[in-house]
């Protein structure tokens, strides 16, 4: 059940980082903090560690722990073609009320 909260966790994650790349005028992120909106820029000028440079790369890091530590922690709820669905589900919807609801501008 805790492979459950982190992929829901990773798919908030992914959520923001698809507002920032498609929806980055019309949502919560858009601020004077450049850092959410850098992740196509320059990094020659940056610091060398990518994920450090910017939201999108950082959130994108993250994703990837939350699956892993998913993966590390899963435990079967029922057979394991019905818990690929419910998996499923909860990435969806998770990141649908991420992406549609909660990061949008008001």
């Amino acid at each position: 059940m805790i492979s459950l909260i982190f992929l829901a966790l990773a798919s908030i994650c992914n959520s923001i980082m698809d507002t920032t790349m498609f929806r980055f005028n019309t949502s919560i992120f858009k601020t004077d903090n450049q850092w959410w909106n850098t992740w196509w820029s320059d990094r020659s000028k940056r610091f060398w560690i990518v994920q450090l440079n910017d939201g999108w790369h950082f959130l994108k890091m993250w994703v990837v722990v939350f699956i892993i530590l998913a993966i590390v922690f899963y435990q079967p709820i029922f057979i394991y073609y019905i818990d690929f669905w419910i998996y499923g589900l909860v990435w969806n919807l998770m990141f649908n009320l991420g992406y549609d609801i909660l990061w949008r501008k008001r």
